[in-house]
């Protein structure tokens, strides 16, 4: 299911709290848990509570990608 929202956001900058080191993956501020999407980073070896700079290059659903800025 495409989502309008997740895909208006593709080019936005945003911060990301990283909360799974294995999946690369954590929260924008606008995603809530449980409610909302992830933000997902592909080729990185973040850590669990690091936060990250980064711009939102796709989306899978609710989902974002995003890559360092």
């Amino acid at each position: 299911m495409v989502s309008l929202r997740a895909q208006a956001r593709i080019g936005e900058s945003v911060r990301v709290l990283i909360e799974d080191a294995e999946l690369q993956e954590g929260r924008a501020a606008h995603q809530g848990p449980e409610v909302d999407g992830t933000t997902t980073f592909i080729g990185t070896n973040f850590e669990v509570g690091q936060y990250i700079d980064a711009v939102v290059i796709d989306s899978m659903g609710a989902d974002l990608v995003a890559q360092v800025q």
